[in-house]
C-alpha cells in the first residue's frame, strides 16, 4: 500500500495572468499526499469560510459502483456538515451521471452561486489522457474520450457563468493533475479563487480499497470534514493529513 501515500505536491501559482481579462486569480493545486508538519504549517493551504445559502454543491460520478459509493458518501458528509441547504445540493451517479445532466446541472448551480457562496463540484471515477492531443478527460458515464468526456471546456463554460469568488473542483480520479492543469492553463474567466484538490497528479493513479466502501482519498477528505468541517466552513488545510 505504499503507493496508497504519494509523495505530497502541492503548487501554488499566485496571480495567474488571465490573458482574456487580464485580471489576477489565486489558483491552489493540491494533491493526494501525506502532509509533514512543514506542509501544516504553510497557511497558504487555508480554510474557506462562505455563505451557505448562496452555495451550491454537485457529486457525480462515473458507471462502477464503487465510484457511485464514492460520490455519495461526499454528498453525505456535505449534507450533515456543511450547511448547505439540500436543494443546492445534487448527485448524479451511475445512470444519471453521463455528461449531458452533468454539464445540465453545473450550468444552472453556475448561474444560481452567490458572490458569498462556493461552487462545488466533485468527480469520482475514471481519469483518462489522451496522449495524441495531450487532454485529459473524466469518463462520465457513456463517455470513452475527450469528444464526449469531462473535459476543461465543460468546465470553462461553467467558470465563466459562475458568480462565486471561490470555486472548489474535487477530482477523484486517476490523472486528476492533467484534468486540472487544462482547466488552469485555458483560456476561461477564472473566478477569484480557484482549488483544485485531486487524487493523483499528472501522472499518478488513484486507488480505491473496497472494505472503505468508497475510494482512499474520500475516506481521508470525509473522514476530516467530518472532525472539522462546519457550516460556512471548508477545512482545505490539512484536509488530507
Amino acid at each position: 500500500t505504499e503507493s496508497h501515500t504519494q509523495t505530497f505536491a502541492c503548487n501554488q501559482y499566485r496571480h495567474v495572468q488571465n490573458t482574456r481579462t487580464h485580471t489576477h486569480t489565486i489558483v491552489t493545486l493540491m494533491c493526494f499526499c501525506v502532509l509533514t508538519e512543514e506542509d501544516e504549517s504553510d497557511g497558504s493551504l487555508g480554510t474557506l469560510h462562505f455563505c451557505p445559502e448562496e452555495s451550491y454543491a454537485m457529486f457525480c460520478s462515473g458507471s462502477m459502483p464503487g465510484f457511485g459509493d464514492s460520490a455519495k458518501v461526499m454528498h453525505d458528509s456535505f449534507l450533515q456538515k456543511m450547511g448547505i441547504p439540500a436543494s443546492n445540493i445534487a448527485l448524479r451517479t451511475l445512470q444519471s451521471g453521463t455528461k449531458e445532466n452533468v454539464e445540465l446541472v453545473l450550468k444552472e448551480y453556475a448561474e444560481k452561486v452567490g458572490e458569498n457562496g462556493i461552487l462545488f463540484f466533485t468527480f469520482c471515477g475514471h481519469g483518462i489522457v489522451d496522449d495524441s492531443v495531450n487532454m485529459g478527460f473524466l469518463r462520465s458515464v457513456g463517455s470513452s474520450s475527450v469528444d464526449d468526456g469531462l473535459t476543461f471546456r465543460v468546465f470553462d463554460a461553467c467558470l465563466e457563468s459562475a458568480r462565486a469568488k471561490k470555486v472548489v473542483f474535487i477530482l477523484d480520479c486517476c490523472f486528476g493533475g492533467q484534468v486540472a492543469g487544462d482547466i488552469v492553463d485555458s483560456d476561461a474567466k477564472l473566478p477569484s479563487e480557484l482549488h483544485i484538490l485531486s487524487a493523483s497528479g499528472a501522472a499518478e493513479k488513484s486507488y480505491y480499497l473496497s472494505k472503505l466502501n468508497c475510494t482512499i482519498f474520500i475516506y481521508f477528505l470525509t473522514n476530516y470534514l467530518h472532525r472539522h468541517g462546519r457550516a460556512g466552513v471548508f477545512p482545505k488545510r490539512q484536509a488530507l493529513a
